[in-house]
């Protein structure tokens, strides 16, 4: 059986890149390559994108779903190849998706990349999620998980037609492009692979349980959240990065954060309901070398409150990409582009087989870092993307060392004890 459509424009932007969305786990005990490979046949059979490809023709990008397409897994000979393959782009005219199983001394590595036209950020996590679920019952014979979709999920555009009229729209995306540049011409070319010098480097950060902790009650008692916090932090961080930024004095300074919709429309989507389904939101704070990041956080929280309330990210969606584009393309770009997913829910897995690591990222081409943060056993994970055109390796480790220090930085809050 075959269904096709063609991509809405919040997922033909989306093409730009063959970089895909990553999903990977280190695994500790044993790892059944047979049931493995059943999990991954029943998460293919279970959602009709992952088997399709998607070519262009003179209407646009069009995704076809065939029924018999199955990727096969992919196996690493040694943690090198195994992180060039997660890395890797896919061959949309091929494959949206790629499983790679490598090994690391007594550690099983296993990465599920799937292209983001398909699977924003939230999708990925879910069918990682639901590999693992169908893996689970294959090993101790449980009932497995339904199907993900019945056929191929909608986009954004559908979820949100007949939300707003054309004016609306309009106004939400005037406001967000001020007075910045036109969405470029063209997308900017191919990266090349992993350590040359037009590539995409990820780095990452990884705080411990007390740290995290300490982070998320800071936030609450001074009435913001562990997202607004991380935005203070990169604005932080992010001072003194561009000429403008004069030694010694605040300067204004924009950030952007991915806002999930899922949530915030009615009925609400549940992350396998739509391919991607989000959008942006921006926060604008004067910040300077002496700023304190809880008053930072509390200025962002309330921009970002403001757009929710608004539904400003919900109409910003339908023409996004030209959003993004402007902002992008400004002579003052943002400062940076994250996501925070927010607690990850455990893998499940067989006894005797245990998560010792959980990572995340979305490897694309933009001109900004871009951040990816999640929680997971209890430990912050901030994974930073960046094209190296965009900023040399010496100054994305710089930028990260001083995002760890302005995290190391919030206040304990009173009456705590520090861990």
């Amino acid at each position: 059986m075959t269904s096709e459509r063609y991509l809405e424009p919040s997922e033909a932007v989306l093409m730009r890149s063959a970089r895909g969305v990553v999903q990977r786990a280190s695994l500790r005990g044993p790892l059944d390559m047979r049931a493995l490979g059943r999990a991954y046949e029943a998460l293919l059979a279970g959602d009709a994108a992952l088997r399709g490809v998607v070519r262009r023709d003179a209407r646009g990008f069009l995704l076809t779903a065939d029924g018999a397409r199955r990727p096969a897994i992919r196996f690493a000979p040694n943690p090198a190849e195994y992180e060039q393959a997660l890395m890797a782009p896919l061959d949309p005219a091929a494959a949206l998706v790629r499983l790679v199983v490598g090994r690391e001394g007594d550690t099983a590595l296993v990465g599920f990349v799937v292209h983001h036209a398909v699977a924003d950020g939230r999708a990925a996590a879910a069918l990682f999620h639901l590999l693992w679920a169908h893996y689970t019952a294959a090993v101790t014979g449980a009932e497995p998980p339904a199907p993900a979709s019945a056929g191929l999920r909608p986009a954004a555009e559908s979820l949100l037609a007949g939300a707003f009229n054309p004016d609306e729209i309009d106004e939400a995306v005037r406001s967000y492009r001020g007075r910045e540049r036109g969405f470029p011409a063209g997308p900017p070319r191919e990266p090349g692979e992993p350590g040359e010098p037009g590539g995409i480097a990820v780095r990452r950060l990884l705080l411990d349980r007390g740290a995290t902790r300490r982070i998320a009650e800071s936030a609450r008692a001074a009435g913001t959240s562990v997202h607004a916090v991380l935005c203070a932090a990169l604005l932080r961080a992010s001072h003194g990065t561009r000429s403008q930024d004069a030694a010694g004095r605040s300067v204004p300074m924009t950030g952007w954060s991915v806002v999930d919709l899922r949530p915030r429309v009615a009925p609400p989507v549940d992350a396998l309901g739509a391919t991607n389904f989000t959008s942006g939101a921006r926060c604008s704070v004067r910040v300077g070398p002496d700023a304190d990041v809880l008053r930072v956080a509390r200025a962002v929280k309330a921009q970002l409150d403001a757009d929710l309330a608004a539904r400003v990210p919900q109409r910003l969606a339908l023409r996004l990409g030209e959003v993004v584009g402007a902002a992008f393309t400004a002579e003052d770009p943002p400062r940076f582009l994250l996501t925070n997913w927010g607690r990850t829910p455990d893998l499940p897995m067989p006894e005797g087989t245990d998560v010792t690591d959980l990572r995340g990222y979305v490897p694309q081409p933009l001109p900004v870092p871009v951040f990816v943060a999640h929680t997971y056993a209890g430990r912050l994970s901030v994974e930073l993307v960046l094209w190296r055109l965009a900023l040399p390796d010496g100054a994305a480790q710089a930028l990260l060392d001083r995002l760890h220090a302005e995290l190391r930085s919030v206040p304990v809050p009173r009456g705590e004890n520090t861990y």
